[in-house]
């Protein structure tokens, strides 16, 4: 049976993990994956740490975040 889920990977800064702490990272991470249903998660608390603005980052996600 086909389930309709969308998973939602959030990049968090390096204080809380080593796995996704940029938007860019998380592209990367979507292009690993290359499933319709994974989609990147940016949060802003966490882009004030780690991003050096917030447009760039969400443009760059465009439609792959969710």
């Amino acid at each position: 049976m086909k389930k309709d889920v969308t998973l939602g990977l959030e990049v968090v800064n390096r204080y809380e993990s080593n796995l996704l702490n940029t938007a860019s990272q998380a592209l990367g991470m979507l292009d690993e994956v290359n499933a319709p249903n994974v989609v990147g998660h940016l949060d802003t608390y966490h882009m004030n740490i780690e991003e050096s603005n917030f447009v760039q980052p969400v443009l760059a996600c465009g439609k792959r975040l969710g």
